[in-house]
């Protein structure tokens, strides 16, 4: 039986043989495309030590879509690190140079294709050291004995893990006061207890005083010294600086300050008496620094008598006081109670280039307090290499309100003061109605922005997505488009259309728009994919909902060539 099977096999391979010798040939097919890699974003010629920077790259015609990144130097092992090390086409990656600068001065970062290992796409980044640490902080300028004032000092380009600064004191005596901790991280206060009798006459203007230093841990070469007078203490030297005034509306506020009659910082406590339950309120009730300020706000009704007393007290010294009195008249309107979208940002454009600046979000607004909200940040820094070129890199997040307050000031201003954020504040002008209810669009380079929010939900379908910023190069950059907004699946999405312009180059790509679903406060996450990749989103935008047709804009992340843009989503 297998010699049989063997002999049929033969015969059918001579009838196959027999058959091509002669009629039609068989076509052979084409050869697969060959794979490519290349960077989405151009990598920088030249990073700082410790320093980061976020690229990507696309992979084109591969079975795989991943991508291994990897970096080579002559200093093997110190050449810096790539997380992840592994991303797949068009994701991001963050590369972080290394803590010293390797031999030869520069690394070479390579991205290479998991399909095809022989193709790859590299760069050369210069790796320079970081600009030397500096430190800087503002003590005043004179203070009583036996005074305690805190201060704080900020440390820049010191890269250690915990940045601190060591607080010293000398005067030529013994005694020559204390500080209360003698080490702090950057930015944290630390308490000086001045001494408590005169030091020796230190200047050679006879001044009586004491030098307080700040000086690096890390570097102890780098540090900064101050002079503070120290005058003996009197009790009837503590004045207004300005006068409060004699009257104001009930909700508005006004900033008061207090200081020494000859012009000398003195720790503050401020308080509000009345014939009333309600006299008003002050924020923060203290000044225990030079560039505190305080800020008293009327109340929201006439008290009994029409008249308020504000005291300022010495903390170091409360026998010394000094006191003023304000009449409180008609109240006037502020911010209706309710959530206000708001957007701010400083914008790039053709005649004044330079970084991108954009806050978009949302708080909620209850009786001159704020008592929440969200807002997304997209802005650029810069680093300055030897040759005096800047690269800019990203900074973008989400932040918390955790509250804060508002209030008319004059002229129909309102200020209004988020706690965190460095004490941000928006100033809101009012509109021809003398409603404060305008907001600074991508055409504005003033801090203004609020509009009361009538719902946080949106409706699907057609926006017009204008949006503009800067490129990583401090270039100006725009996007705009009829955006067909639908759910989060993109399995079957409604085509769309994106005009992106970078300086003078301008592209169009296709493709689909989605938006998930809104938060408490009304933030929505808008993704655009192009047509070439549904998997991973051409520009990622976070939008806070004003009402059905108007949502304001802000990138989170994605785009070609590494922008920060901001913006809005109307509906036609």
């Amino acid at each position: 039986m297998r010699i049989r099977a063997a002999f049929f096999l033969l015969l059918a391979a001579g009838l196959i043989a027999g058959c091509g010798g002669g009629g039609s040939q068989s076509t052979a097919l084409p050869p697969p495309p060959s794979v490519s890699i290349s960077f989405n974003v151009t990598p920088v010629t030249s990073l700082a030590v410790n320093a980061t920077y976020t690229l990507g790259a696309i992979v084109n015609n591969g079975s795989s879509a991943l991508v291994n990144w990897s970096v080579t130097c002559g200093s093997a092992g110190a050449c810096g690190s790539f997380n992840p090390i592994q991303t797949s086409s068009g994701a991001s990656t963050t590369y972080t140079a290394p803590s010293a600068i390797p031999t030869g001065s520069t690394v070479t970062i390579t991205a290479t294709s998991v399909a095809d290992s022989t193709k790859s796409v590299l760069a050369t980044i210069t790796i320079s050291a970081h600009p030397p640490i500096s430190i800087s902080f503002a003590p005043p300028s004179s203070l009583h004995v036996n005074d305690t004032v805190s201060f704080s000092a900020t440390i820049s380009n010191d890269f250690s893990a915990n940045p601190q600064v060591m607080w010293t004191v000398t005067c030529g005596d013994s005694a020559c006061g204390s500080f209360n901790p003698t080490t702090t991280a950057s930015g944290v206060a630390t308490t000086f207890i001045a001494p408590s009798t005169t030091p020796p006459v230190v200047t050679a203007y006879g001044e009586s005083g004491v030098y307080v230093t700040a000086t690096s841990v890390a570097d102890s070469t780098v540090s900064v010294t101050y002079f503070i007078a120290i005058t003996a203490s009197s009790t009837t030297d503590l004045v207004f600086a300005p006068q409060p005034p004699t009257s104001m509306a009930g909700n508005t506020f006004v900033y008061i300050n207090a200081q020494g009659a000859n012009d000398t910082f003195v720790p503050i406590q401020w308080s509000v008496t009345c014939d009333s339950a309600a006299c008003g309120s002050f924020i923060p009730t203290t000044a225990t620094a030079p560039e505190d300020e305080s800020a008293y706000f009327a109340p929201s009704a006439i008290p009994t008598g029409n008249t308020v007393t504000v005291t300022a007290t010495s903390i170091s010294n409360p026998s010394v006081s000094v006191s003023a009195t304000i009449t409180i008249t008609t109240p006037v309107a502020t911010l209706a109670n309710g959530t206000y979208v708001f957007q701010v940002s400083d914008h790039i454009s053709s005649v004044t280039p330079g970084p991108a600046n954009f806050r978009t979000g949302a708080f909620v607004a209850n009786n001159g307090v704020i008592t929440g909200g969200e807002f997304d940040y997209a802005f650029y820094s810069s680093f300055q290499d030897s040759n005096g070129d800047y690269t800019y890199y990203p900074s973008l997040g989400l932040t918390t309100i955790s509250g804060g307050w508002y209030a008319p000031a004059q002229n129909g201003v309102i200020e209004i003061q988020f706690n965190g954020d460095g004490g941000y504040s928006i100033y809101l002008a009012p509109n021809a109605n003398g409603v404060p209810t305008q907001y600074c669009d991508i055409t504005r380079t003033t801090t203004c922005a609020t509009i009361l929010q009538s719902t946080n939900s949106t409706s699907l379908g057609s926006y017009l997505v204008t949006l503009a910023g800067g490129d990583s190069i401090g270039d100006p950059a725009s996007a705009s488009g009829p955006f067909d907004l639908e759910g989060p699946s993109v399995a079957s999405g409604t085509q769309t259309q994106l005009e992106i312009t970078d300086n003078l180059s301008t592209q169009q790509i296709s493709g689909i728009a989605t938006i998930g679903s809104p938060d408490p406060f009304g933030r929505v996450t808008i993704d655009f994919f192009s047509n070439q990749d549904l998997t991973t989103p051409e520009l990622s935008l976070s939008g806070y909902v004003v009402d059905k047709n108007n949502i304001l804009l802000v990138e989170t992340q994605g785009d070609g060539f590494g922008g920060v843009l901001g913006g809005s989503a109307v509906k036609p």
